[in-house]
């Protein structure tokens, strides 16, 4: 048993031998691959100038090689890239048409309100005579009185107007309402769409952040429904609907009704377009035109 122990250690030493040179020609192999790469990298620092490079850095990703990094230095706003050079040109080439000035927008929102009154007017006519006196009214001379009840329904078309100034990618945010009660109906829908608990606000402004980003001669438009308190020096009072937000492409420079109060589909927006008025005979709705300047 030992003569065989013995036998196999031995064995084994003669594999370890005769693997030498295999394994010396991977250990070459890996490192002439090794240094190979890293003569083809290259180390680039970009300096990004018109937007954060916390919004480049993703996107940047998408333009390395399969061995390439890219980190960002918050300091400087700049990416730092280690790749190959094509990989390095692919993202310069990019940030040429994407790290450009931010176009500067302008939003006008309009609250449209359609009025309806009811309106009843009455006329009398006739005659009445007692112990030798009489009183007539109007041209009917004969005993008695007429009376005629008209109907009518009056219109009108009211509209609120608001202007907003902002960038491309910002957001802006646009009171419709203020001092509103806080109803339970608020409460529900914040536990639908927002997740937060019970609310106590006794009063609260309502309106929308509105997002534009431009895109050729079309806006791309994000419309976040949103209450806060009246107080909005405190971050804690104020509930963006995230779930019940809006979005839809406009042309630029025409006017496009997005909803209104009868809106089925966002009944967050129809609340707030609703507080703007609690008369039940008005229907609202909303239109906005966007703009570059």
């Amino acid at each position: 048993m030992h003569y065989n122990h013995v036998e196999k250690s031995a064995y084994g030493k003669c594999l370890s031998r005769s693997n030498i040179p295999l394994f010396l020609g991977i250990l070459f192999l890996l490192y002439l691959v090794f240094t190979s790469a890293a003569s083809f990298a290259e180390t680039a620092v970009i300096q990004i100038k018109h937007r954060r490079v916390s919004e480049v850095l993703p996107v940047a990703g998408h333009f390395l090689s399969s061995s390439g990094i890219v980190s960002a230095d918050e300091r400087t706003n700049s990416l730092i890239v280690i790749d190959k050079a094509e990989a390095i040109a692919n993202i310069e080439r990019f940030l040429q048409k994407f790290d450009t000035p931010l176009k500067q927008v302008r939003i006008r929102l309009r609250i449209n309100e359609n009025a309806t009154g009811d309106r009843q007017a009455a006329s009398i006519q006739g005659s009445v005579s007692k112990d030798g006196t009489g009183v007539s009214i109007g041209d009917v001379q004969k005993e008695g009185i007429d009376i005629k009840l008209q109907d009518s329904q009056k219109k009108k078309r009211l509209s609120h107007e608001y202007l907003i100034q902002t960038t491309s990618g910002s957001k802006a945010y646009i009171v419709t309402g203020r001092e509103i009660p806080y109803r339970q109906r608020w409460n529900n829908l914040c536990r639908r769409y927002g997740g937060c608990p019970e609310i106590t606000f006794h009063r609260i402004d309502t309106g929308m952040e509105i997002k534009p980003v431009i895109m050729g001669d079309q806006a791309n438009i994000e419309i976040t429904p949103r209450i806060s308190r009246v107080d909005t020096s405190d971050p804690g009072g104020i509930i963006r609907f995230a779930s019940a937000t809006t979005i839809l492409t406009v042309p630029l420079g025409q006017w496009v009704t997005i909803g209104g109060a009868d809106e089925k589909s966002n009944d967050v927006l129809s609340e707030i377009l609703s507080s703007v008025s609690q008369d039940k005979s008005k229907s609202l709705s909303m239109s906005l035109l966007v703009e570059t300047f």
